[in-house]
């Protein structure tokens, strides 16, 4: 049964005006608010405050719009706590796009950092209502936001309208508001770039965990796997391999090289990757005994990953050792993987152990 809403554009005047300031406070924390008479008044280019309301005329929500040129910025929008899974916010969201065909619509979110915490949450609405992460991060004070949009976005329009809409405040050149435009873009594996590849896959990875050479070629070569180079620009950065498995995906190898880490380029990959499975993630890491292995299973956890207790000994691959323990990690996509069923799967398909 489809949801019924209204929207209307509010002014200053309205007396709905006092419930959205309430609504306002109590769904944005302190540091991400700006004053509410920022939102009052329409101190924003070509903003407009829009009430959302059910079919019997209750209000349930709101949000804050602002248009600049290519750009309709999404500064604020929320369902009441109470009204929440009943369908209002998408359906807002859809009627957003229609209102809207020729325009980008963007807005932040905050920047994941706890295994289903909000931020993860919001990421997972905004994707199910057709928007994506893009490859751009914005630190305002403390808080890091990453940006999300229905298409692709002019840079330069975004960059304009965050300089006009936070003037003297947003303003990455006086305060802490580093932005940084990773433009990543991943190129699928072929024979022209092998040898790119597996330079870096042998220094990456020890023998016990690779593949030789003529298996390497042979797997990438089937329908169900897919190998992918990371770059920013021409920059290799790293590369992801996975399986295309039933009811989930399986990554096989994902790196972000030496010189490159800790600038932010592997949270973008993977958390691309995740987003666009569709299907629940499954991998495997080393169990968390030094510190390097600590540290990969926190960066995991901060995207979303679940860690798992369930014992798993990795088989080998042709003329390996047999016999590693190590720990599954799963990214439910909404669903929760059956991980018995797929161990089982990742043995007998990526493994070959029948």
């Amino acid at each position: 049964m489809k949801t019924e809403i209204k929207i209307k554009e509010l002014t200053e005047k309205d007396i709905e005006i006092k419930n959205i300031k309430k609504m306002y406070y109590k769904a944005f924390p302190e540091d991400e608010r700006i004053p509410f008479d920022s939102i009052k008044f329409n101190m924003f280019p070509e903003s407009k405050k829009v009430g959302i309301y059910d079919a019997l005329g209750k209000l349930v929500g709101f949000a804050f719009e602002s248009k600049y040129k290519s750009i309709l910025y999404l500064a604020y929008f929320t369902i009441e706590k109470k009204y929440r899974r009943r369908g209002f916010g998408s359906e807002f969201l859809k009627q957003l796009k229609d209102e809207y065909p020729n325009s980008t619509i963007v807005f932040s979110v905050e920047k994941p950092h706890e295994v289903n915490d909000i931020p993860n949450k919001r990421i997972e609405f905004y994707r199910r209502n057709g928007f994506d992460l893009a490859n751009f991060e914005f630190k305002y004070g403390a808080q890091s936001y990453l940006i999300m949009s229905n298409k692709k976005i002019n840079m330069k329009d975004l960059q304009k309208f965050l300089d006009l809409g936070f003037p003297g405040t947003y303003d990455h050149k006086k305060l802490d508001c580093d932005v940084l435009n990773f433009q990543i873009r991943f190129e699928k594996i072929t024979e022209d770039n092998f040898d790119v590849f597996y330079k870096y896959y042998l220094e990456t990875y020890e023998k016990w965990q690779r593949r030789t050479k003529t298996n390497c070629k042979e797997v990438l070569a089937k329908e169900n796997y897919e190998g992918l180079l990371i770059y920013k620009d021409k920059t290799l950065l790293g590369f992801l391999c996975s399986w295309k498995l039933p009811d989930f995906n399986f990554v096989e190898y994902f790196t972000i090289i030496e010189k490159h880490r800790n600038k932010g380029y592997g949270v973008y990959a993977f958390l691309d990757y995740l987003h666009k499975s569709k299907v629940p993630v499954v991998f495997e890491v080393e169990p968390p005994i030094a510190e390097v292995e600590k540290g990969k299973i926190k960066f995991y956890k901060a995207l979303g990953c679940v860690l798992t207790h369930v014992k798993y000994t990795q088989p080998s691959y042709p003329g390996q050792i047999e016999g590693q323990t190590l720990r599954i990690m799963y990214y439910t996509n909404g669903k929760k993987p059956k991980l018995r069923r797929n161990i089982e799967t990742i043995k007998q398909v990526v493994y070959d152990k029948k």
